[in-house]
């Protein structure tokens, strides 16, 4: 990876001189965390950066949203969550620099105490008013439409050239859901949501609850939000990443929605189990036949496809 970026115009992020003075103190340490590229053009990168403080940073790019936009959204967030969330300026304006959200990811610290934290983090973020944030939504990230097209790449098309079957479920499925989307979010009132919100854009800090990585927060229906935190502390659990047993998965699931203080309609929770589950799936398919490792199983990626189509027929009955 570190041979891509040094003969990429971004090298100087490699230099511990130059980041340090992007930071304004001194970088003794760097790691290249992600690199994505297609046809040999970077299009999106993570590095992390140590100071002599400990203090950790990140320069990132991908080319799939406007950092000014980001930066603009995220001065709004800190004024009204009342804490400082630290960007600074580099020479490129399609990359973002911050410092690092202080506290423990939720996948590393899941507990009912934590859970409850989250719910009630969650419901003030709904709260938000969304005229306000208007201007920065990542309105791209609204509906499915976005998960199946990265990078300007057709998810599915990519899929189709290992497995013309798979595929073809993960087409059915998505035209129903997108058609069942399209209708809901004509109807029911919009919120500011987070847009990605698994246990990995959680952090937990002096029992107060943290969301990071701002780039998908759109406006769109609450239920979205809600469940994606259900359905992916199910998925770490299958993934192994979470070692707890199904009792307990269900009742940090129980605990969430029991926790979380706004009105919530839970046949829509329902269908955006449906459509999480289906992200889920062509995400481990996309990892499994791109990567095969072990960390993405065949398995596991048919298993969130079952449950997707499972969801969504319970929703369909109800409805």
């Amino acid at each position: 990876m570190k041979d891509k970026l040094e003969k990429s115009k971004y090298k100087y992020l490699l230099d511990l001189n130059s980041i340090s003075e992007v930071f304004k103190e001194e970088i003794v340490k760097y790691s290249i965390v992600e690199l994505k590229y297609i046809n040999n053009i970077i299009y999106k990168f993570t590095i992390k950066y140590q100071s002599t403080s400990q203090i950790i940073y990140y320069i990132k790019k991908n080319d799939d949203y406007d950092f000014n936009r980001v930066k603009k959204l995220m001065a709004l967030l800190s004024q009204k969550e009342k804490q400082k969330l630290h960007i600074f300026n580099t020479k490129d304006s399609e990359l973002i620099a911050s410092q690092s959200v202080t506290g423990i990811e939720l996948i590393n610290s899941m507990s009912i105490s934590n859970i409850k934290l989250i719910a009630l983090k969650l419901s003030k973020f709904h709260n938000y008013p969304l005229n306000y944030f208007s201007k920065y939504l990542n309105q791209h990230n609204a509906n499915i439409k976005e998960i199946r097209f990265i990078a300007k790449r057709d998810t599915i098309e990519i899929i189709e050239k290992h497995n013309k079957k798979i595929a073809n479920k993960l087409l059915d499925l998505y035209q129903k859901i997108i058609e069942i989307e399209n209708d809901v979010l004509a109807k029911n009132k919009h919120y500011l949501i987070h847009g990605d919100l698994h246990p990995g854009n959680i952090v937990i800090y002096k029992n107060k609850a943290h969301f990071i990585d701002y780039k998908n927060i759109c406006s769109g229906l609450k239920e979205r939000d809600v469940a994606t935190i259900l359905e992916q502390i199910y998925a770490l659990k299958k993934q192994g990443k979470i070692s707890t047993d199904n009792k307990k998965i269900e009742k940090f699931q129980e605990t969430f929605l029991n926790s979380y203080k706004n009105k919530l309609d839970p046949n829509l929770i329902l269908f955006y189990k449906s459509w999480i589950s289906w992200r889920n799936a062509l995400y481990c398919f996309m990892k499994f036949y791109n990567n095969r490792v072990n960390n993405y199983r065949y398995e596991d990626a048919l298993l969130f496809l079952k449950n997707s189509e499972k969801y969504l027929k319970e929703y369909k009955e109800l409805i």
